[in-house]
C-alpha cells in the first residue's frame, strides 16, 4: 500500500492545503463549462441573478431544448459544492426543467457570466481559534410567482467551517464523517474513483456514491476508512475484484455494491473480518467461485443478497453454516446455481421475512420445515425443480404477501386451507402439474391482486365467488382443463388490468359485464368454445392493448373499439369475416375471423372463401376474352 500524500483533488475539486487553512475550488470544471456552453468568451457580470428578477412556469417565451438547459443546470449544481454564492439562483432555475423557455436560459447565462469573473472563488476553512456554531436561516416569504410557495435556505458554521451542505456533514470536531454523492445529490462527475484518496476522512462513517457512473475499480486504500459503517457504491459502473481491504473496515454494518455489472473474481475470504456486518449486498455483479461458508459466520447479518451472479453453475450448495444466522431477515439466493434440496435447517431462521430461491436447480420437496417461519412474507422459489406437492405447513404463514412456485414440477390439488394465507397479495403456480378444481377458499383472500394458475391441468369451472377479490389486478388462468360458462361475476373487479382465460374448454358467450372493466390492458379469451357474438360492450375499454378472441366460434364483427393503445387483436378462426373491418391499413392488427362453410349441394364438399369470390371473376373474365376473339 503507497502513501499518495495530502490530497489535492477530489471528484473535481482542487485542494490547497496551507498554514493558513484549506482551500477548495472548482475552477477547472468552472473552465469546462464556460467551454461546453460556449461562454468562455463572454463578458462577465457581478451578481449571478439580476434584483427584482421574476422567473415562471407560465412565462410567454419560446420553449428551448431541455436536453441542454437540464445539462446546464446539472453542471451547475455540482459547482454549488464550493460556490454557496450561486446556490439561490441555481436553485431557482431548477424549478423550471421541465417547461424552459427562453426567459430560463437568459437567467441561467446570466449565472454562467458571473462565474466567468469569479473563476478563482471558492470556499476557504481556516484554521479556527474559536470553535463557535453559527447558524443563518432565511425565506423569501412566498417568493414563487407559480404558487406562492416559500424558498428557505440553512447553514451552520462550526468555526470557520461550514460543517452542513447538501451531502456532506460532520461532527462538532469540524471532520467530515458522512459523504452522501449519490444520484440525489451529484449530477456529473467525471473523475474515476480509482482516483479517489481516502486518507484524509479518518472518521468517515457514510460513503455513499450509489448511481453514479465514475467507473473503475474499487481502490485497496478505501480499506484506510477504518471507522466506516455505512458503504454504498451500487449502481456505480464499477469493474475488477472486489479489494481484500474490504476486510479492514471491521465497523462496517452496510455493504452494497449490486447493479456492479463488471465486478468479478470470487467473494474475498477477508469478508470474514466483517463480523459487525448487518446487510451485504453484492447482487447483480459477475461474481464466480462458490458461495463461501464463512458468510454463517457473519452473525449479526440481517439481510443477505447475492442474486444473479455467476458462481459456478451446478457445484453450489447452500452452505449449511448460513443456519447459523438467526437473526437473518432476507436471504435472495436467486440464479446462484445452487443445486440439491432445500435443507431443512431452513426452519431455524426464525426472524426470516423473505426468501427468495428463484432461477436455481433446487430438487426434492419443498421441506415442510418451511411453516416454522412464521415471519415469513416473501417466498419465492421460481424456476427450479422441486416436486411433490406443497406441505399443509406452507399454509400456516399467515403473514405470507407473496408466493411464487411457478416453473416447477409440483403436484396435487390446491387445499381448501389456503384460506389460511389472509395476507396473500401474490399468488403463483404456473407452470406445474396441479389438478382439481380452483378451491372457494380462494375467494376469501380479499388481498390477492395477481392469481397465475396458468399451465396446470386444473378443471371444473370457473368459481363466480372470484368477482368478490375487488383488489385483483391479474388474473391468469390459461392452457387448464376449465370448462363452462364465463362467470357474469367477473365484471365486478373494477381494478382488473388482465385477463387471461385462453386454451381451455369454456363454452357459452363472452359475457357483457367485461366491458365494466374500465382498467383492462390485456382480455385473452383465444382457443375456447365460446359462441355467439362479440359484445358492444367490450368496444368502451379504453385502455385495452391486447385482445386475443381467435379459435372460437364467435360470429358477427368486432366492435368499433374506442381503445387508443390497442397494439394487438387476434380475432382469427372464427366464423365469419368482421365487417366493417375497423383495422384497415394496421399490419399489427388481424382484421379476419375464420371463414363461413358453404355446403356444395352436389358433393357435399366445402367451397374455400377466397375461391367463392374468385371463381366467377375467372369465369368472367375467360368468357369475356374467347368472345373477343370469337366475335
Amino acid at each position: 500500500m503507497s502513501d499518495l500524500g495530502r490530497m489535492n483533488y477530489f471528484l473535481g475539486m482542487e485542494v490547497n492545503q496551507t498554514e493558513k487553512g484549506i482551500f477548495l475550488c472548482q475552477s477547472s470544471f468552472t473552465m469546462k463549462i464556460l467551454d461546453k456552453f460556449s461562454m468562455k468568451n463572454c463578458k462577465p457580470t457581478s451578481t449571478p441573478m439580476a434584483v427584482g428578477v421574476k422567473l415562471s412556469r407560465q412565462g410567454s417565451g419560446e420553449p428551448i431544448c431541455e436536453t441542454m438547459y437540464k445539462s446546464l443546470i446539472g453542471s451547475l449544481l455540482y459547482l454549488t459544492a464550493t460556490r454557496p454564492d450561486i446556490m439561490f439562483a441555481v436553485s431557482v432555475l431548477s424549478r423550471y426543467m421541465n417547461c424552459c423557455n427562453d426567459q430560463h436560459f437568459r437567467a441561467a447565462k446570466r449565472v454562467l457570466r458571473y462565474i466567468k469573473g469569479t473563476i478563482g472563488h471558492g470556499v476557504l476553512f481556516k484554521r479556527a481559534k474559536n470553535m463557535k456554531l453559527i447558524g443563518y436561516v432565511d425565506s423569501d416569504w412566498a417568493g414563487s410567482s407559480d404558487d406562492m410557495r416559500s424558498t428557505s435556505g440553512y447553514a451552520f458554521s462550526l468555526g470557520s467551517e461550514r460543517c452542513e451542505w447538501p451531502g456532506i456533514s460532520c461532527n462538532t470536531a469540524g471532520s467530515i464523517i458522512q459523504i452522501n454523492l449519490s444520484y440525489a445529490f451529484l449530477i456529473e462527475v467525471g473523475d474515476r474513483f480509482g482516483k479517489l484518496n481516502f486518507s484524509s476522512f479518518p472518521n468517515l462513517v457514510l460513503l455513499d456514491l450509489s448511481h453514479r457512473q465514475l467507473g473503475g475499480k474499487i481502490p485497496h486504500q478505501i480499506g484506510n476508512l477504518s471507522a466506516l459503517k455505512h458503504l454504498d457504491l451500487s449502481n456505480f459502473g464499477l469493474s475488477g475484484e472486489l479489494p481484500p481491504s474490504l476486510g479492514n473496515l471491521t465497523q462496517l454494518e452496510y455493504l452494497d455494491i449490486s447493479y456492479n455489472y463488471n465486478i468479478n473474481g470470487s467473494i474475498p475470504p477477508h469478508l470474514g473480518n466483517l463480523v459487525n456486518l448487518v446487510s451485504l449486498n453484492l447482487s447483480w455483479t459477475s461474481l464466480s467461485g462458490n458461495i463461501p461458508p464463512f458468510l454463517g459466520l457473519l452473525t449479526n447479518l440481517r439481510h443477505l443478497l447475492l442474486d444473479r451472479n455467476q458462481f459456478d453453475d451446478g457445484n453450489n450448495t447452500i452452505p449449511q453454516n448460513l443456519w447459523n444466522l438467526r437473526g437473518l431477515e432476507t436471504l435472495s439466493l436467486g440464479h446462484c446455481g445452487i443445486v440439491g434440496p432445500i435443507p431443512s435447517a431452513l426452519g431455524q431462521l426464525l426472524n426470516l421475512k423473505s426468501l427468495i430461491l428463484w432461477g436455481n436447480k433446487i430438487n426434492g420437496s419443498i421441506p415442510p420445515e418451511v411453516g416454522f417461519l412464521s415471519n415469513l412474507t416473501y417466498f419465492d422459489v421460481y424456476d427450479n425443480r422441486l416436486v411433490g406437492s406443497i406441505p399443509f405447513s406452507l399454509y400456516q404463514l399467515t403473514n405470507l404477501e407473496i408466493l411464487h412456485l411457478g416453473n416447477n414440477q409440483l403436484e396435487g390439488s390446491i387445499p381448501q386451507n389456503i384460506e389460511k394465507l389472509m395476507n396473500i397479495k401474490f399468488l403463483s403456480i404456473t407452470n406445474n402439474s396441479f389438478t382439481g378444481h380452483i378451491p372457494l377458499a380462494l375467494c376469501r383472500l380479499t388481498k390477492l391482486e395477481y392469481i397465475y394458475l396458468d399451465e396446470n391441468q386444473i378443471s371444473g369451472s370457473i368459481p363466480s365467488c372470484l368477482g368478490k377479490l375487488f383488489n385483483l389486478r391479474t388474473l391468469d388462468l390459461d392452457s387448464n382443463l376449465l370448462e363452462g360458462l364465463s362467470p357474469e361475476e367477473i365484471g365486478n373487479v373494477a381494478n382488473l388490468t388482465s385477463l387471461s382465460l385462453s386454451q381451455n374448454k369454456l363454452s357459452g358467450s363472452i359475457p357483457s359485464c367485461i366491458g365494466n372493466l374500465s382498467n383492462l390492458y390485456t382480455l385473452e379469451l383465444d382457443s375456447n368454445l365460446l359462441i355467439g357474438s362479440i359484445p358492444e360492450e367490450i368496444g368502451k375499454l379504453f385502455h385495452l392493448s391486447n385482445l386475443n378472441l381467435s379459435f372460437n366460434q364467435l360470429s358477427g364483427s368486432v366492435p368499433i373499439l374506442s381503445a387508443t393503445k390497442l397494439r394487438i387483436i387476434d380475432a382469427g378462426n372464427n366464423c365469419n369475416k368482421i365487417s366493417p373491418d375497423p383495422f384497415e391499413g394496421n399490419s399489427r392488427l388481424s382484421p379476419y375471423m375464420c371463414t363461413s362453410p358453404v355446403t356444395n349441394k352436389a358433393n357435399s364438399s366445402t367451397i374455400p372463401y377466397h375461391i367463392k369470390i374468385f371463381l366467377p371473376i375467372a369465369i368472367f373474365s375467360t368468357f369475356s376474352i374467347l368472345g373477343y376473339f370469337l366475335f
